[in-house]
């Protein structure tokens, strides 16, 4: 996965080398954890009472009322005090016990929502280590069936020594350096990766000025093993025996050191979250730790130069590693998704002759024990539904006979946009959308007639207040009603976010641009609005403008009253080349076979196409 089609990373090349340039870091050290969760002083409600954007002047239902502070030691998240609703009221209920809302560990425990972009112990799958399983090798380990699937580099080989106490991996490396790359690439954005070694360090010094280390690292995924002479990881641990320290390595410089006080095996371990904080660890302990941008698409290689001392067949005499193994978390990140280079509507020679295909709603439904996927999507003005067929999704009409289209009902005389698809249950599909008649504009819903199978049976459903502008509509259900996530105008241009109720009326604001936040990826809009509902968790995906600049954006909601932000709130940025590079708008998620995917619609300012972008399912 390369770092243009990768979704959201800066490059671990620049944040490295701004490190570089510091004459030391040790301003940088912390032991701070950076990832144990949230609050949400800026939790927006939907909620009948009205627009509100004050968490601390609103509950989002009387049903969950926070009962106020509790006791010394109970817990954030109690039933008897509001449960749900007291992680995200603003206070810490438990006075001090845990952490404030979704940071208390109650919280992360009981409330899904709590997790999204959370890489706790609490709310993530920890992985399962993949250890160096060099045991069985004896001798060299090129070849060895045990390491099937590593990349042995360098020369002399690894190899491995079972004559002292314990079996021992010695890297190898004389001139240069040697050793094994893990076989699974790495993705920090998915949750923390750790990796974890072994090693003793014997005194004195090698003789005659040889260099003997082992280093454990990360290294770009892509990196070819033939050249890997000197091994820089982008971040990593070394263990010298010529200065008996154990090093912090950053971009292949050393940014903090600490002493080796015994010759003894000692456990040295490195983590790196997905805020792309590094810390190096030995014997459990945290000795340093420091901020880095966010990367992609990582290796673990373990290497190291052994080779060099007289003697070297007494295994006492050199560095060498008893264990080694990585692991990496599986946390709920909803910006670790990777980009299809090529679009999933839009690529075929028949929309060669059409500018703009975008505004996508992915629907996967179920009726009597048949399941399909429809796309609505919008072709120029109008709209027209898609199926997946061999080559791809495919329009399922011609494309001079659109499934809907302006002047077919009175409310959408000179316009239709945002197609929005709902299952009524009984084997049929509801196409809603945005109609426009003289200015005024209106959510109505098309269905089947029984007549002829075209969408011609329409019914109005809200129409926008006076001076205002509906821009956009998602339908979706709950348990017990349907509701409707709709992108508002006001006449002086603002736009805002709005949850309504089907039929009852009911409206509250949930997000609104926010022009007085300088770098605000919604800054300047906000809009095209969807949500889905997973894992007791609602995901309102939704679109933010920054100058020319579309991206989309994430709000999670335990309850579909109180929406706050995840850690990070950018589900999806332009990829910078291709259909994508400029913008990318629109989003429609569904959970297909164990994977998140993300259709949205990508510019590269010339021309729109709907991509999807996919990642581990929530």
């Amino acid at each position: 996965m390369s770092a243009g089609r990768g979704g959201r990373g800066y490059g671990w090349n620049a944040a490295c080398a701004l490190l570089m340039i510091l004459p030391a870091c040790s301003a940088r050290i912390s032991s701070d954890d950076q990832d144990a969760g949230r609050s949400d002083a800026g939790a927006a409600f939907a909620d009948a009472a009205g627009p509100s954007l004050d968490a601390a002047t609103q509950s989002p239902d009387a049903s969950l009322a926070d009962g106020g502070p509790g006791t010394m030691g109970a817990a954030e998240f109690d039933p008897s005090r509001g449960g749900i609703a007291a992680c995200f009221d603003g206070a810490d209920n438990d006075e001090g016990g845990g952490g404030a809302d979704c940071a208390d560990t109650s919280c992360q425990a009981n409330v899904p929502a709590c997790c999204v972009g959370v890489s706790s112990s609490t709310c993530c799958d920890a992985g399962v280590p993949r250890d160096l399983p060099f045991g069985t090798c004896g001798g060299g380990v090129a070849g060895c069936p045990a390491l099937a699937g590593f990349d042995v580099f360098g020369a002399p080989s690894p190899r491995v020594d079972d004559s002292g106490a314990e079996t021992v991996f010695l890297p190898g490396g004389e001139g240069s350096e040697s050793g094994v790359l893990f076989p699974e690439p790495l993705d920090p954005r998915l949750g923390t990766i750790t990796l974890t070694a072994r090693v003793a360090t014997p005194e004195p010094a090698p003789s005659g000025g040889q260099i003997e280390l082992v280093g454990f690292g990360l290294v770009d995924a892509e990196i070819d093993p033939g050249g890997l002479g000197r091994v820089a990881p982008i971040a990593g641990l070394r263990v010298s025996r010529n200065r008996r320290e154990v090093t912090l390595v950053v971009a292949g410089e050393t940014v903090f050191r600490a002493a080796i006080t015994t010759e003894g095996f000692v456990d040295y371990g490195l983590t790196l979250s997905p805020t792309g904080r590094v810390a190096l660890l030995r014997d459990g302990a945290e000795l340093a730790a420091l901020e880095l941008g966010p990367g992609l698409a990582l290796r673990a290689a373990l290497y190291g130069r052994t080779s060099n001392e007289p003697g070297s067949g007494d295994v006492g005499l050199n560095t060498r590693v008893a264990s080694a193994s990585v692991s990496q978390q599986r946390c709920d990140m909803p910006g670790a998704l990777a980009l299809r280079p090529t679009p999933a509507l839009g690529g075929a020679a028949w929309a060669d002759d059409f500018d703009a295909i975008g505004e996508p709603d992915m629907l996967r439904w179920t009726f009597e024990e048949t399941t399909r996927a429809t796309l609505a999507f919008m072709l120029g003005d109008s709209i027209y539904l898609a199926e997946p067929g061999p080559g791809g999704l495919a329009p399922t009409t011609a494309l001079d006979a659109p499934v809907l289209t302006e002047g077919l009902v009175d409310f959408a005389m000179t316009a239709v946009s945002s197609p929005a698809l709902r299952h009524d249950g009984a084997g049929e599909l509801e196409i809603w959308f945005v109609g426009e008649t003289g200015g005024q504009t209106t959510i109505g819903v098309a269905r089947r007639r029984a007549s002829d199978g075209l969408y011609r049976d329409f019914t109005p459903q809200l129409s926008a207040a006076a001076g205002e502008r509906f821009e956009s509509v998602d339908v979706y259900d709950t348990d017990d009603e349907t509701r409707l996530a709709v992108a508002v105008r006001a006449p002086d241009g603002k736009t805002r976010i709005e949850i309504h109720r089907v039929g009852a009326g009911a409206v509250g604001v949930v997000r609104e641009s926010r022009p007085d936040t300088l770098f605000a990826f919604d800054r300047d809009e906000v809009g095209d609005p969807s949500i889905d509902i997973e894992g007791g968790v609602h995901r309102l995906y939704f679109a933010g403008r920054r100058g020319t600049r579309w991206s989309i954006g994430l709000l999670v909601s335990a309850d579909g009253a109180v929406f706050v932000e995840p850690n990070d709130p950018i589900a999806l940025e332009p990829s910078g080349l291709g259909f994508d590079a400029l913008s990318v708008r629109g989003p429609s998620a569904e959970v297909f076979e164990d994977e998140l995917h993300l259709y949205y619609e990508g510019s590269d300012g010339a021309r729109s196409r709907i991509g999807v972008a996919i990642g581990a399912a929530p």
